[in-house]
């Protein structure tokens, strides 16, 4: 971060987002319960609009959604392609087989903070120029993945990620936990149906 912001080259602008970033991270840490690491407190630029092409199916007619099952994360409603043209291609055969198919952009994806080590999730060049409360929301909602995440339960994921914003931009800090509020980062299981996984982190 450092780096992009000393160096000359980097756009003006693009070097106050990163400081604007920060003050949201450090917000989201200290304020909002949400994961102190390194997950977004670098930069990166991608040389493309989006981070990932969602593939996103359903029967026709229908509301449940084609799944697909990765190891830790679970099942979810959506495949991710780096490459476009791929994406397509596979939407194209699940049109095929009879599918309602979408390939959606995805400015931001969370590693659920298992890139921690490779130095965390980075702030992209795909949504660092969103307005100021949009790229605020995108911080804190990928952190939101990042505390609570339910295997199998993509529906619980994102609406759980979308009230860590929802709190703050229609009720304030009064309603989130106290600073210095924290858990360690365990799995552990939530009753039900299969079992899921919880990581709280």
């Amino acid at each position: 971060m450092a780096k992009w912001r000393a160096d000359p080259a980097t756009p003006a602008d693009l070097a106050a987002r990163l400081r604007l970033s920060q003050q949201m991270r450090a917000f989201a840490s200290a304020r909002l319960a949400l994961p102190e690491n390194n997950s977004y407190r670098r930069y990166a630029d991608l040389k493309r609009t989006a981070a990932v092409y969602n593939v996103i199916a359903a029967p026709e007619f229908g509301f449940t959604l084609k799944t697909w099952c990765y190891p830790l994360m679970g099942c979810a409603g959506y495949q991710g392609w780096f490459d476009l043209d791929e994406a397509k291609k596979h939407a194209d055969a699940l049109k095929a087989e009879g599918w309602e198919v979408q390939v959606q952009p995805i400015p931001a994806y969370s590693t659920l903070g298992w890139s921690r080590v490779l130095g965390g999730d980075p702030l992209l060049n795909t949504f660092i120029r969103y307005a100021e409360g949009e790229l605020a929301a995108m911080i804190f909602h990928e952190l939101a993945h990042q505390r609570v995440y339910v295997s199998d339960d993509t529906g619980f994921n994102e609406a759980y990620a979308l009230d860590s914003t929802y709190r703050v931009g229609h009720h304030g800090p009064k309603v989130v936990p106290p600073e210095g509020f924290g858990l360690a980062a365990r799995p552990f299981a939530m009753p039900g149906p299969g079992g899921a996984v919880v990581y709280d982190q």
